[in-house]
């Protein structure tokens, strides 16, 4: 089975957990994010150390977890599949976001915008979407103004770059 197939297994049971109720959210990140370190990673893949150590290691590292999480920290440390965390991280907070019916839209701007500016972008990338809308802000000077909407495979550019590129095509045909 590929390693996406099984953090797939374990992030659908967490998401059927946190859907019960338990706050699982918060701790699996940490966990996710101390375990996606590149020297904690090694550490983890070690096959000659006892899954106890590895999981003692991880539980100091990000201080207190939930009994649910311990439990699985243990499962995946005994059947050497800890280094999955960030993956099944990721899948789970996909698997949440898709519950919530929202979506995550990267919005590429010259320079960043005040709140209220911030909301009307957050209504109209909702109202194109049809979904709650958590935005990604990205500052690159190079688009010049305007901005650059990604949601999902879906790309709107109205960055002046963009327009002038389109109009220096028309004027060079």
């Amino acid at each position: 089975m590929s390693s996406l197939a099984v953090s797939r297994r374990y992030a659908r049971a967490l998401f059927e957990l946190s859907s019960e109720g338990t706050d699982i959210a918060p701790g699996l990140a940490v966990l996710a994010e101390a375990a996606a370190l590149k020297d904690v990673q090694e550490f983890l893949d070690l096959p000659n150390l006892p899954a106890e150590k590895k999981v003692a290691v991880l539980k100091k590292a990000v201080g207190s977890i939930s009994k649910e999480l311990a439990r699985l920290l243990t499962m995946l440390c005994e059947r050497g599949k800890a280094s999955l965390l960030p993956e099944i991280n990721e899948i789970f907070v996909e698997m949440v976001r898709e519950a919530e019916e929202s979506v995550v839209a990267t919005v590429v701007v010259a320079t960043k915008p005040d709140a209220a500016t911030l909301k009307k972008i957050e209504a109209a990338v909702a109202g194109i979407a049809g979904k709650k809308v958590q935005l990604e802000i990205i500052k690159d000077k190079q688009i010049l103004g305007g901005m650059i909407v990604n949601i999902g495979d879906r790309q709107i550019d109205g960055s002046l770059r963009g327009k002038l590129e389109g109009l220096r095509k028309v004027i060079a045909a």
